[in-house]
């Protein structure tokens, strides 16, 4: 394949944050929420591309370890059910648009002011992204061999950064941005012309 997109986005984050201490010796703090954001696409799909996976809700799951007061390991889960759409509405392209995506991160955050009613954080990690849904899969189930389903996830490294504050005394909120920074490559027959983002033959 010809090339490897440099994909980036943005998901921004807003969760409610419920708290289960630990008893014993070491003391620490575990966050188990669901939270629900907007997933922005930053770029096209392809290099000199018109495809583009649509900004859409995204919706998921985040567990955060908290050591040492300031210091938490978090993993995360999310889906997007976002389309592919055009960026040139003179362009052809036949179809299918369903599309969405699937993420896993495991990140290390750090806060950076003392805790009390608005706390500040930042951190970083890596994670993976996942493209599914019938433009990845030639419009078929299982997925057309002009589009290698071993070839739709890919490693990324995040940035995140947010803050946690209390609108009352017993509910928490926190805000925060991520963004996700990776190579992508999608493996297509040459010639392609199968539906979905093997169309052209080159995404």
């Amino acid at each position: 394949m010809p090339g490897h997109p440099l994909i980036r986005y943005r998901v921004a984050l807003l969760s409610a944050v419920s708290a289960v201490p630990a008893t014993g010796a070491t003391q620490f703090r575990v966050d188990l929420v669901p939270y629900a954001g907007l997933y922005l696409p930053t770029t096209t799909l392809m290099q000199g591309g018109v495809l583009k996976q649509k900004a859409s809700p995204a919706l998921g799951s985040r567990i955060t370890v908290w050591l040492l007061g300031r210091v938490g390991i978090e993993g995360t889960m999310s889906y997007a059910p976002s389309n592919l759409t055009t960026t040139d509405a003179t362009d052809y392209y036949p179809g299918p648009h369903s599309a969405h995506l699937i993420t896993r991160t495991a990140k290390l955050v750090v806060r950076v002011n003392p805790a009390g009613d608005m706390v500040f954080q930042a951190g970083g990690g890596v994670g993976r992204v996942g493209y599914r849904g019938a433009a990845y899969c030639g419009g078929a189930a299982p997925c057309d061999p002009y589009l290698r389903a071993d070839v739709m996830t890919f490693p990324s490294k995040i940035v995140t950064a947010g803050a946690a504050f209390r609108p009352r005394r017993s509910v928490a909120l926190r805000v925060d941005a991520e963004d996700y920074l990776f190579s992508a490559s999608f493996s297509c027959r040459n010639g392609g012309h199968s539906p979905g983002v093997c169309f052209s033959g080159t995404p």
